[in-house]
């Protein structure tokens, strides 16, 4: 009898750790942007459909607008480095990627508290 159960409860915990290191692992579901550099700006794009085509809007807080267009990986990721644009950490920066098959993401990385005026 002990060894049923402590057999049934080593199952269970390498079911456990199983699905723990899968959930880890996973990529994101729906559509996400990830900022990956502030000078030059770089995105990050995951979760888009397969090969989809995407066009990106950077806006600074500064009032600057760039727009970029890309293809999502047979993944459905994508990297997009806008080489003009820099951002220091007072700058609010927004990413909006728009694919044509459908999905979104938004990104907004608003500046500071110490940044903003009294």
């Amino acid at each position: 009898m002990r060894i049923a159960v402590a057999l049934i409860l080593a199952i269970a915990t390498a079911a456990t750790a199983a699905t723990a290191g899968r959930t880890a692992h996973t990529t994101p579901t729906a559509p996400t942007l990830k900022l990956m550099a502030t000078t030059p700006i770089a995105v990050r794009g995951l979760a888009f459909r397969s090969r989809e085509r995407v066009t990106l809007v950077l806006r600074l807080s500064t009032g600057s607008t760039w727009t970029q267009n890309t293809t999502a990986s047979r993944a459905g990721v994508f990297n997009a480095v806008f080489s003009a644009a820099s951002a220091g950490h007072c700058t609010g920066i927004t990413v909006r990627a728009t694919g044509r098959a459908g999905s979104r993401a938004v990104f907004h990385k608003i500046p500071l508290p110490a940044c903003m005026p009294d």
